[in-house]
């Protein structure tokens, strides 16, 4: 359990994911689970924040960019500024509070801190009864800023402060113990802080593999950067002493630029020897290989020539046997063949008939008792089938489908011609109705009582219209039959007409005395004197009228058309009932097979009954047929395999020694090699007699002896080729010993040699590169002395014309090339000697920054030991590892360079100081003293490296059985040993070697924390016993949960919003502590 202080809940207002939440903090463990993107590694961050501000601040989660606090606040979608808070309630003592925090605004990267206590001193800390809530920083729900918020608080009797520079904020919480180090004693001890937080939570993943990166988690770069600041001070100190020996440096340069010239003529004509003598020694080699590979060549074409020639006589003979063997075997099978022909053909029949019936079966899906059924039927579904057909064929045929199709009333020949009789008297009707109205609806026609109502040029009642359009069916003149009405003369119709009586639908007329009812017209167009418009409107109605007579008119004939159809069908009531049950017919699956006769169905049926007799004859006849046919075909295939093998063997050369004339180191291979032809007959008639596959065993032998026998064909020119090769050989021997004297002990190379024409174009290249340096160098300084010189190819004349005033006092040993460059050397050096005398002053100072060097570095190993001793003396890892760090002395970077660079100071007898002297500026003589006191030649070395403490020493950082092995360790493992780590440097921080630690805030954030296995128990147990509380963040739960030992809050992202926000956090509080908790915090 977390003695006190400890935090007691984390609040937060306005933040993304954790919009307006209080998370109550078990003095132990406190769990945070939920879906990536919930907002769980933002808890350890808000922790962080408050306790170090924003400008150590960084994220412990990865991210693509840096997250900066401003981006935690819970935005609204608009341009202002939005605002949150974060602060923990930090329980100092039983029931008694403080409460710290951080208020964040966006467009700001700098967070505020703040504080709240119950009494108004800023310098007196009174601490609040009961914890406060986000609820307090608010007013009416809404979010205060920071300075409304503190009027707020005063209404509630509390106090708060804030800070915008941090500095007294952290020199508070070191003295109320909230955290564990004075934070405020420099930069890096802040950033220090925040690193073992962000460690602690995995997000900055410390690499342990890296010395470099546990050196800079361990130290930072804050000595080495002080160091070197003072070293640069000093250089720009000591610049005014160096710039007299300016005057030299044109000459420096002038006689550097020759020498240069000269080094680059030797280098550049040492590659060309270097080149040429690599291609002449691989061309020897070379050639050498070739004509021993030609060599070889043609003892194999030989040796194989002979094998195949004396392989192919011996199968020659083989074959010929073989062939007699079988043309006396072949003639009693053909008649073994003919009798069991014979009985394979009088089975077949009656196992074809059985083949028949289970074909039947199987397309029926049926027992063999129900086949006979499955016939009838299919028989009749096949007649009903073949009826439907025509019968829509003779519809089609008459473009009459979809109109019969149409009829309802076609379930009885007799119903379907009483329908047709019926619509064709109806449309009847309807045409002399329709003809009527289209008479009624001409204006030009005079007798139209329409043509009568327009010529009025008045507008009619709804009466009138209807009475017009009612009587427009009688006609003008007098009929001739004497018989029905007619209305001569609209005009006196009109003036008598009386209407007596109106209902809805329609009114009553009196003529004469006659009663007669008229319905309103559904639309009056008579209405209006505008005759235009009525025109319009019964031209279009004339139109309408026109398709409809004719579509009437098409319905009759069609009507028609069907019922002399129906009259001229064989069968018109089998055809109409398979009509109406087309989609059962058709949908019916037909069994083709089983459209047989009845003779011959039932003939099938009878040999069924006998399947078994029938089948075992058929298989035994069948079996013997192929039997005898399977040995005729395999004997003639053997016979006409084995005569055309004789027929296609091919030519085997005779004389072929005549081949050899010229080349007498061959002659004697062919009487070895035939030596031995006894045996090879033996082992081939062995091995044929062996075969299983002969006619295989025979082809594959000569496929083998073809190419072989061809090949001698090429035999001559292969030796013409090796003779040219020979005489290759000899000429690069002469070559390389014109050059070089004595030919290589060795001239066969291990490995394959390739034509060395890339070697021979380097060297040409070499060549053409140096002659070209040579010619340019002689232009460039002495082009008067070109002409002389220039087909010398002398290097040591040629520098003795370019700088003839380093040989004005020189006394040389020899004209060698070697002599002539060191005399322009110790000339260079000489004119370098006036720039080169700089005071003591310099070395004193080199002397004063190693010291403060030496110091760094051994401040750095001493926390190095103790937080070694502080992990060994820890809880073993899973699999009984510890946490070790050790330091191992820099290979590239000794440290004892130091004392040796005083003691050579101090040491008269050596040239060390001279040898400094010669350096004109700090770096070079501090690059130089290194180099010269035991430093390592290839280290990347500067200045500012030789002056940073951490390059003098290595760290590792490994797990460690008792036995001493290491391990690299599981994710879990590798975690555990980085939290103690974290522990251990804190720990080291934070208090004097063998003093008692201090009480303080400590937590222990552990992400991904399901990862860590049995290594979590052991976290506990160092959280148990360096007084830390764990907040673990997970995806799932880590473990059982542990009534009385742990908090639990499972966190949701709302799915609903578009909005970074959460459900409300399901909290799981041990049964134990609810009473505790009471109502000091709404959870």
């Amino acid at each position: 359990m977390k003695q006190y202080p400890r935090i007691y809940s984390l609040s937060t207002l306005g933040l993304i994911h954790h919009q307006e939440f209080d998370y109550l903090f078990h003095p132990f463990r406190t769990d945070f689970i939920g879906e990536s993107g919930s907002g769980k590694s933002m808890i350890a961050d808000l922790i962080q924040l408050i306790f170090v501000g924003s400008d150590a601040f960084e994220s412990a989660t990865k991210a693509t960019g840096k997250r900066e606090p401003e981006g935690m606040v819970l935005s609204e979608g608009g341009h202002g500024k939005t605002m949150g808070y974060a602060f923990l309630n930090i329980e100092m003592e039983p029931r008694k509070y403080f409460v710290v925090g951080s208020y964040i605004e966006t467009g700001n990267k700098n967070v505020q801190a703040f504080v709240v206590q119950q009494g108004f001193e800023k310098d007196n800390i009174v601490y609040l009864d009961n914890p406060i809530s986000h609820k307090d920083f608010t007013l009416n729900e809404e979010i205060q800023p920071l300075d409304k918020l503190k009027d707020i608080l005063i209404e509630k009797g509390l106090f708060c402060q804030s800070w915008s520079r941090l500095k007294k904020y952290h020199e508070l919480l070191y003295k109320q113990n909230i955290v564990p180090i004075n934070i405020t004693a420099n930069d890096r001890q802040m950033r220090d802080y925040a690193e073992i937080l962000q460690s602690f939570s995995r997000g900055k993943l410390l690499d342990t593999q890296k010395s470099s990166s546990l050196k800079d988690f361990l130290f930072g770069k804050d000595a080495a950067n002080k160091i070197h600041e003072g070293y640069k001070a000093a250089v720009k100190d000591m610049e005014a002493s160096i710039g007299e020996y300016g005057s030299n440096l044109k000459e420096i340069s002038r006689v550097t630029e020759k020498q240069a010239a000269i080094l680059e003529l030797k280098a550049n004509r040492d590659e060309r020897d270097y080149y040429q003598k690599d291609w002449i020694e691989k061309h020897l080699l070379y050639t050498n290989q070739e004509t021993g590979k030609f060599h070889r060549e043609i003892i194999d074409t030989i040796t194989e020539f002979i094998t195949a020639k004396q392989h192919y006589l011996i199968l020659h003979e083989l074959l010929g046997a073989e062939i007699i063997l079988l043309e006396s075997i072949l003639p009693g099978l053909e008649l073994e063949k003919k009798s069991a022909s014979n009985k394979y053909e009088d089975s077949f029949v009656s196992y074809k008939e059985v083949e028949r019936v289970q074909y039947w079966l199987k397309e029926c899906s049926c027992t063999f008792e129900k086949l006979k059924e499955k016939y009838v039927e299919n028989s009749q579904m096949r007649s009903k089938r073949t009826s439907l057909t025509n019968f829509i064929q003779v519809l089609k045929s008459q473009n009459l489908e979809t109109v019969f199709d149409n009829i309802e009333m076609k379930d009885t020949i007799d119903s379907i011609n009483q329908f047709l009789s019926d619509e064709i008297t109806n449309l009847k009707i309807q045409i002399e109705t329709k003809e009527m109205l289209r008479r009624f609806s001409n204006l030009t026609d005079p007798d139209s009582f329409a043509y009568w109502a327009i010529q009025q040029n008045r507008a009619f009642s709804l009466e009138e219209e209807s009475v017009i359009l009612e009587f427009q069916k009688l006609p003008r003149q007098k009929p001739a039959n004497k018989s029905g009405d007619y209305l001569p003369s609209p005009d006196e119709f009109m003036n008598a007409l009386q209407i007596i009586e109106k209902e809805g639908t329609g009114f009553w007329v009196n003529l004469k005395g006659v009663r007669r009812f008229v319905a309103y017209t559904p639309k009056q167009v008579f209405n209006t004197t505008d005759t235009q418009s009525i025109a319009s409107y019964f031209s279009s109605y004339s139109d309408s009228l026109e398709q409809e007579i004719v579509k009437c008119k098409k319905a009759i004939t069609d009507y028609s058309a069907i019922q002399k159809l129906l009259l001229n069908l064989s069968n018109p009531t089998e055809s109409l009932s398979a009509y109406n049950n087309k989609e059962k017919i058709t949908s019916y699956k037909l069994v083709n097979s089983l459209n047989v006769g009845e003779v011959e169905f039932d003939k099938a049926l009878e040999a069924y009954e006998n399947k078994f007799e029938i089948e075992q004859i058929y298989t035994e006849a069948r079996q013997n047929l192929d039997d005898v046919q399977t040995k005729i075909t395999e004997g003639k295939t053997m016979l006409n395999v084995y005569k055309s093998f004789q027929e296609a063997a091919p030519k085997v050369r005779e004389g072929f020694i005549d081949l050899l004339s010229g080349a007498d180191e061959f002659a004697n291979i062919a009487e070895e090699i035939n030596g031995n032809y006894g045996f090879i007959k033996n082992n081939v008639q062995l091995t044929f007699s062996q075969s299983k596959d002969k006619i295989a065993f025979i082809k594959k032998s000569q496929d083998e002896i073809q190419p072989k026998l061809s090949g001698i064909l090429g035999l001559q020119a292969k030796i013409r080729v090796y003779q040219e090769w020979k005489e290759k050989f000899a000429n690069a021997k002469q070559q390389y010993l014109q050059l070089y004297n004595t030919l290589p002990d060795n001239l066969t190379s291990k490995g394959y040699i390739s034509n060395p024409e890339k070697e021979h174009n380097r060297y040409l290249v070499a060549e053409t590169t140096y002659v070209k340096s040579y010619k340019d160098a002689l232009q460039k300084y002495i082009p008067t002395e070109a002409y002389r010189l220039e087909e010398e190819d002398n290097l040591s004349e040629l520098a003795k014309n370019l700088l003839p005033e380093a040989f004005h006092d020189a006394i040389l040993s020899d004209q060698s090339e070697k002599t002539i460059i060191e005399t322009i050397a110790n000339y260079l050096h000489r004119i370098n000697d006036k720039n080169r005398q700089l005071n003591n002053r310099k070395i004193q100072k080199i002397k004063d920054l190693l010291h403060e060097v030496d110091l760094a570095i051994s401040d750095q190993e001493n926390t190095i030991r103790r937080i070694d001793n502080f992990l060994k003396n820890e809880t073993s890892i899973t699999g009984g590892y510890k946490a070790r760090l050790k330091k191992t002395t820099s290979t590239l970077f000794p440290k004892e360079w130091m004392s040796r660079f005083q003691e050579n100071l101090e040491d008269s007898t050596n040239n060390f100081t001279a040898k400094l002297a010669e350096k004109i500026d700090l770096e070079n003589m501090i690059i130089t003293a290194f180099l010269d006191c035991g430093g390592y030649h290839s280290a990347q070395v500067t200045t500012q490296k030789l002056l940073d403490p951490s390059v003098y020493y290595e760290v590792e950082f490994n797990m460690e059985s008792e036995t001493g092995r290491i391990n690299k360790g599981s994710t879990g493992q590798t975690y555990a040993a980085i939290a103690l780590l974290c522990i251990a440097r804190l720990s080291v921080m934070d208090k004097e070697e063998g003093k008692k630690q201090q009480p303080a805030i400590r937590v222990m954030p552990i992400d991904e924390a399901e990862g860590l296995g049995s290594n979590y128990d052991m976290l506990h147990n160092i959280a148990k016993a360096y007084d830390y509380q764990i907040i673990s963040l997970s995806i799932g739960p880590v473990g059982k949960f542990k009534d009385g030992e742990q908090y639990l809050y499972m966190l949701h992202k709302n799915m609903e919003s578009d909005a970074a926000v959460n459900y409300t956090p399901i909290a799981i509080l041990s049964e134990v502590d609810k009473s505790k908790i009471g109502n000091d915090i709404e959870i």
